[in-house]
């Protein structure tokens, strides 16, 4: 997770799902609209590929609010990472990076 004083970004992964459902989350210490940006990169062997949605979200305060569902499919040897923007008003954005989950498929059970 990735924090500021007012501002926190996380990633969660939902479970039993194929592919795997990333859900980014925004939670703030106070009631206020924020302006987004999520933006998914990956690239491996057969090229590289981009999405990319944004929008506004309502957040109260201490509340995590999810800002959008998204699936990526990617290869083993595929290098993949999400960049989440936010911002509020006419402020400058705060820049958030993240690498994407590793499928469950690929992470030990130990």
């Amino acid at each position: 997770m990735n924090a500021d004083a007012d501002i926190q970004v996380w990633l969660e992964t939902a479970a039993r799902t194929n592919p795997e459902i990333i859900v980014p989350y925004v939670q703030a210490t106070g009631n206020k609209t924020l302006q987004y940006s999520v933006r998914t990169v990956r690239e491996g062997a057969h090229g590289r590929s981009n999405m990319a949605q944004s929008g506004a979200v309502r957040v109260q305060a201490n509340v995590a609010t999810p800002l959008v569902r998204m699936s990526v499919t990617r290869g083993k040897q595929d290098y993949c990472h999400i960049e989440i923007v936010i911002s509020e008003g006419h402020a400058a954005g705060r820049d958030y990076h993240f690498e994407c989950p590793a499928p469950k498929a690929w992470q030990s059970s130990d």
